[in-house]
Formats: structure tokens, C-alpha cells, sequence
């Protein structure tokens, strides 16, 4: 039994994907959507700074709350108050990592681009390390591929 299910998304156009893809799993099961951003680290400097961070921070979770519901009326069944937003700041994997640990998540659903670069190749994607050093299970939406052109 699924009951709350993870669903880390980021600024790229597979995250509507994924997320179509979680709401469909959460109506199946009638699980509550935890949909997770990780942001990069700031330090703010000045108080000044660290006021205009804090309401980017809370502006960025509203956000968040906003993409997954307008997936949510895009045919989907879920009941608004299923769908909650996080916001981290820090390093995604470790991000999400405590996050399915925080929320006793039984499910993470994410994305991959598939994409092959040295990075890649040296670290892992960050849908790989997940799936290597976490401990939830994990769903994972490819990408469509590319137009043959």
C-alpha cells in the first residue's frame, strides 16, 4: 500500500512528465503527493539578504504547491489537499535522500534524461545515487526520446 509518494521535480519540461506520472500512482492508491525542489546553496550575506531569501524560499514552495496542482486539473483526480510542496536547500541527492527519510516516503518517483556526460559517467546521475543510497523504493520516468531527424 502506497501512501505517501515523493516526487522530486526541477526546472526541465520532464518534470511535467514525472509529475502526471505521480499523480496518476497517487489516485490509484489515494496516497498524498509530496512534491520536493531542491535549490542550490545561498548564503546570504547581509540581513537584507537574508530577509529577500527567505521570501524567495517561501515564494519557491508556493510555486512548487502551484506547478503540481495545475497538473493536477490537467485530468487528474487526486484531491487538492493530497498535493503538499517542499522546498530544500542543498545538494538534490542528499536533498532527496532526507526527504523520503523525513516523510517515510513509499514511493519516489523521478526523472532521467538518459544523458551520458563525464559527470555522469564519474558520479552517477542524480536519479542513479538515489536509486544506489537510498532505501525507498524508486520509480523512474525516461525521457521521449528524441525526433529521429
Amino acid at each position: 500500500m502506497l501512501r505517501r509518494i515523493l516526487v522530486p521535480i526541477d526546472d526541465t519540461t520532464l518534470a511535467d512528465k514525472v509529475l502526471d506520472h505521480a499523480l496518476t500512482i497517487a489516485e490509484r492508491f489515494g496516497a498524498h503527493l509530496h512534491v520536493l525542489y531542491v535549490r542550490g546553496e545561498t548564503r546570504p550575506q547581509t540581513i537584507d539578504d537574508q530577509a529577500r531569501d527567505e521570501a524567495e524560499f517561501y515564494a519557491e514552495i508556493e510555486g512548487v504547491r502551484q506547478t503540481a496542482l495545475d497538473r493536477l486539473r490537467q485530468g487528474h483526480t487526486l484531491p487538492a489537499d493530497h498535493v503538499h510542496a517542499t522546498v530544500l536547500t542543498g545538494a538534490p541527492v542528499e536533498g532527496i535522500l532526507t526527504a523520503a527519510e523525513d516523510l517515510h516516503a513509499d514511493l519516489v518517483v523521478m526523472g532521467t534524461h538518459g544523458r551520458q556526460g563525464l559527470a555522469d559517467r564519474l558520479f552517477g546521475s542524480t536519479t542513479e545515487r538515489v536509486l544506489r543510497e537510498g532505501r525507498t523504493s524508486l520509480w523512474v520516468v525516461r525521457e521521449d526520446p528524441p525526433e529521429p531527424g
